[in-house]
């Protein structure tokens, strides 16, 4: 099935690879692609605020609070 994004700058990210944010970008890059925009939630937790949801290399929090350090909503 062809979507209106293929062979172009935007591309949309393969599932079962690791969501956090910090993966997404390393993989946008390396392709020189723009990612559709997607909802990132700790992979743990299922919070957006949570650190692991912007690297899974830090400790998941398990919490949803503004300003941990590490999360790109701090």
């Amino acid at each position: 099935m062809s979507n209106w994004y293929d062979g172009g700058v935007y591309a949309e990210y393969p599932a079962g690879r690791c969501s956090c944010h910090a993966c997404r970008n390393s993989w946008a890059r390396e392709r020189k692609k723009v990612l559709l925009p997607a909802f990132v939630v700790c992979s743990d937790c299922g919070n957006k605020r949570c650190p692991k949801a912007t690297d899974h290399r830090l400790e998941c929090t398990g919490s949803n609070k503004p300003g941990q350090r590490g999360s790109i909503y701090a």
